[in-house]
């Protein structure tokens, strides 16, 4: 209610918005550089002086707020609206930014509309980050888990990325949080912490997320990136491997993730390698003695061998 004060739902004389706040490119991919506008609209019923400042919440929580560009004083008739372009831009987006519009109008009568905020992330190219390994069919009290591998040159934070399940109904789960994928690196999200009861040591960041039971026979993984594009996905069958407490390793991050002959049962001591190299994946330098044999194959007493 708004008793002694002009009513809610009237036109006030002096009252100024932020309609809107853009981005171009408004879906921008990793490392682009992204300008930032805003719609201003002059909802009252009299002309007047305005400006426009540009914040960035730092931390995205409101808690350490960052002055970047004010306008100068610029007019703007009733019922009229205008684009305004801030000379400060994005010059390589690597990360979730969260940005702040506000107007500051004289007399403004109605200040709930005078701020607008607005968060962006950078979209990445299919592939550049994989599923790698994926703990399925765990025993013993261990969780499920995934592990992502970053095959990109650049360090990537996955912060409203999702995973999804396949069947039987696909359920989303949206990735919180602020850990980096370093290049050529891991990072395993578990479905919880009990995951480090089960290993010596998980030397890449670990991200607890309770998202979709996976199935044990046939089942897959989606990773989407914050607008909803598909970087990587697979789909599963118990005849790949990694049952009974074995993960399902890749063999060859190049190669694809639907390729079935790309999976192997891990053949780790700890029955799988949450962030570190996939037991199956072939080494650049490995040599192998694979057989040592006699001549002759069952000699007798006194034979040279």
């Amino acid at each position: 209610a708004t008793p002694g004060l002009i009513n809610s739902v009237s036109k006030k004389d002096y009252d100024f918005a932020v309609s809107e706040i853009i981005l171009n490119p408004d879906k921008p991919k990793f490392g682009e550089s992204v300008s930032i506008s805003a719609e201003v609209k002059n909802i009252g019923k009299l002309d007047t002086s305005f400006s426009v400042m540009l914040f960035e919440d730092i931390n995205k929580d409101s808690t350490n707020i960052e002055l970047i560009e004010t306008s100068g004083l610029l007019m703007l008739s009733s019922d009229d609206s205008t684009n305004i372009e801030f000379l400060f831009a994005i010059e390589s987006l690597t990360r979730e930014r969260k940005f702040i519009v506000e107007v500051v109008a004289q007399y403004d009568q109605e200040e709930s509309n005078n701020k607008l905020s607005k968060s962006v992330s950078p979209g990445f190219n299919p592939e550049s980050i994989i599923i790698n390994e994926i703990m399925y069919s765990p025993i013993n009290g261990e969780p499920e888990w995934v592990e992502l591998f970053n095959t990109t040159e650049d360090s990537i934070c996955i912060s409203r990325f999702t995973l999804t399940d396949i069947l039987t109904t696909p359920k989303q789960t949206e990735i919180l949080t602020s850990e980096f994928i370093r290049s050529n690196d891991y990072l395993v999200i578990s479905k919880d912490s009990l995951i480090w009861d089960y290993h010596t040591s998980i030397n890449s960041p670990t991200v607890i997320s309770r998202f979709a039971n996976l199935n044990n026979d046939v089942d897959g993984v989606v990773l989407k990136d914050s607008f909803g594009e598909t970087i990587d996905s697979v789909k599963y069958s118990y005849k790949w491997g990694g049952t009974n407490g074995y993960s399902l390793e890749r063999i060859m991050n190049v190669n694809s993730s639907t390729d079935s002959t790309n999976w192997k049962t891990s053949k780790d001591i700890e029955l799988s390698t949450p962030g570190r190299k996939n037991s199956v994946t072939p080494f650049q330098y490995d040599l192998e003695i694979a057989e040592l044999m006699f001549n002759p194959e069952r000699p007798t007493l006194g034979d040279d061998v």
